[in-house]
């Protein structure tokens, strides 16, 4: 398929850069092979809808945001900061090299901490546990950026829910019913 521009002005990599790469139907298969639990992504809802697996899906985004639901950014990057993520300072960031490299080493970082602070230690607990949704402590975006959720006016969350602003993510969403619920008390 064609490269979006919106894409190629993120990662830099044009159609013209990748024309000859093999098809993904044809190395995809060899990505599965092996004695592996699971797959993980940072975003794994996004890749996996286009890389299609039977095996359980770990999403580091989705684990970031349950153990620091307070972050401003639960980006691969910024965690990569967060976390002390220690990375070759050469290697090249928004490409597959390095961001699985920064997503692999932070994953590490972060089921060390889940098994630790959070004692969910089985594969099947932490991938049920990441899919919940999480209570968001801040709104980062729009007029009630760096606000707490519970102090967002309730008609602000009205308009949100009613012109589905950001409520395509299941923890925005989850927060606005959250507070929408608590201020109809």
């Amino acid at each position: 398929m064609e490269i979006p521009i919106a894409s190629m002005a993120v990662h830099h990599i044009t159609n013209e850069m990748v024309k000859e790469a093999p098809k993904m139907e044809d190395v995809w298969p060899s990505f599965q092979e092996g004695e592996f639990q699971a797959m993980a992504a940072h975003n794994a809802q996004f890749d996996f809808s286009f890389l299609k697996t039977e095996m359980p899906t770990l999403c580091t985004f989705r684990l970031a945001r349950h153990l620091w639901p307070e972050l401003e950014s639960h980006k691969n990057q910024h965690l990569r900061y967060y976390l002390k993520v220690d990375v070759d300072s050469d290697m090249p960031m928004h490409r597959a090299l390095g961001d699985a490299t920064v997503s692999a080493l932070a994953l590490q970082k972060m089921l060390k901490i889940a098994i630790e602070e959070k004692e969910v230690n089985e594969l099947e607990g932490l991938i049920k546990w990441i899919q919940e949704p999480v209570l968001l402590n801040t709104c980062w975006f729009g007029k009630h950026r760096g606000q707490k959720w519970a102090g967002v006016p309730i008609d602000y969350l009205q308009w949100m829910k009613k012109n589905n602003v950001q409520m395509d993510d299941v923890d925005i969403a989850h927060t606005v019913n959250h507070y929408l619920e608590q201020l109809r008390i």
